[in-house]
């Protein structure tokens, strides 16, 4: 029995010992793997942190203007600052209308935006609140915000910082002094509406569409629309 038990106990030893070795080889493979790899890493140099974003150019100004804050104009400021009307001597129909400013002065602040008066009259706390009823949400706040701090990051045009130029064959032919870059459409309308007024004249009351196709069809081509082409101008 004596030997019997000393074999299997050298045994036993034998196997432990093994075990410890394997234990022993594992751990000092996984302590190799991680130094090679955490030295690769330490090796490559770091990327800087980009701080500062590119200048925009005027075109991509300008896709900004009217996809971002033209919008918000519109909703908001437009009735009253447009170049027809021009409260308080500002027009925010285009960005050369906002760089001229209004009869308080320059509403936009090229070295700090963020302090532009602009801003200050749009603030819900400000004591000359614009606009006058109503209050921009906050992501139309951010959206003026954006814009004019990339406008302080732009190469301007010189011509953005001229005052509008009056046309001379529209002053010819209306009488009135319409700026240049007057929309058509507004244009059209002030002209006729001169006319109108200077002669004493009253316009005919707006019609139904059916009323004004007819119209339409008997000035342009002499003749009234068919029942086709009523439906389809009535679909429009």
């Amino acid at each position: 029995m004596l030997p019997c038990l000393t074999n299997t106990s050298l045994l036993l030893e034998s196997r432990q010992s093994l075990t410890g070795w394997r234990l022993f080889l594992c751990l000092c493979f996984c302590a190799l793997t991680i130094t090679s790899q955490f030295s690769d890493v330490t090796a490559q140099d770091p990327e800087p942190l980009s701080t500062a974003s590119a200048s925009p150019s005027p075109d991509e100004l300008l896709t900004q203007w009217e996809t971002s804050l033209r919008p918000v104009l519109v909703t908001h400021c437009l009735k009253c600052h447009n170049s027809l009307k021009q409260s308080g001597q500002l027009n925010l129909e285009t960005i050369p209308g906002l760089l001229q400013g209004s009869i308080s002065g320059t509403i936009w602040n090229s070295q700090t935006p963020l302090e532009s008066l602009l801003l200050k009259v749009l603030s819900p706390t400000a004591e000359s609140h614009m606009p006058p009823e109503g209050q921009l949400s906050d992501h139309e706040m951010a959206t003026v915000k954006t814009f004019l701090v990339e406008l302080s990051k732009t190469s301007l045009p010189d011509s953005w910082n001229k005052p509008a130029q009056v046309t001379d064959k529209a002053a010819a032919h209306s009488g009135i002094l319409l700026p240049s870059n007057l929309n058509a459409t507004l244009a059209i309308d002030v002209a006729i509406s001169t006319q109108w007024a200077s002669q004493q004249l009253t316009p005919a009351p707006i019609v139904d569409d059916t009323t004004f196709a007819r119209r339409v069809y008997l000035d342009l081509i002499g003749r009234i629309p068919t029942r086709d082409e009523l439906a389809h101008f009535q679909a429009q």
